[in-house]
């Protein structure tokens, strides 16, 4: 069998923050009907290295149940994922790819990773929905861009520290 390497591979991945909330009901029956997603994410290439990037993904999520609002789960997490373009990839292609393939692969593994810490939950075992990871990034850019739109306002410097790349620089989006 012959295979060909991805054009984007996942290199490494860790979670830097995981808060998952059970909130137990305190009505006899509750039915989840809705499930509330935000993603947001931020994005730098290498310096040195540009077919190297680097994806930082918040994620959060909470369950609204019918008869109860704040039951269920409530989850925030972060996600880095470095990620390695193909040398054959398109360079002018790959700000749009790292985001639709790492948010993607980013998500998939958040999916197995809360299914297996839940289990052992009262609520049992979480599956978070499938996604479409263009119309995420979609409205994620628009965010970003409604954001940007609206008048500077001054903030506190953040603290910078670079993880895992060193010399990464930060891209817009």
């Amino acid at each position: 069998m012959h295979t060909t390497a991805p054009a984007l591979q996942l290199d490494k991945f860790e979670v830097l923050r995981l808060l998952i909330d059970w909130r137990p009901p305190t009505v006899p029956v509750v039915d989840v009907d809705q499930l509330k997603c935000d993603f947001s994410y931020d994005v730098a290439t290498h310096k040195q290295e540009p077919r190297r990037y680097r994806m930082i993904l918040d994620f959060k999520m909470e369950e609204v149940g019918k008869q109860q609002a704040g039951t269920g789960y409530a989850i925030e997490a972060r996600l880095e994922g470095q990620f390695t373009f193909d040398e054959s990839f398109e360079e002018a292609k790959r700000p749009i790819a790292v985001r639709i393939s790492g948010l993607n692969m980013l998500y998939g593994s958040l999916r197995g990773v809360l299914a297996g810490i839940t289990g052992t939950f009262p609520g049992g075992s979480i599956t978070l929905p499938s996604i479409k990871p263009q119309a995420v990034v979609e409205d994620v850019e628009k965010r970003k861009l409604a954001q940007n739109a609206k008048p500077a306002v001054p903030t506190l410097k953040a603290r910078s520290k670079s993880r895992g790349l060193k010399g990464a620089k930060a891209q817009p989006g």
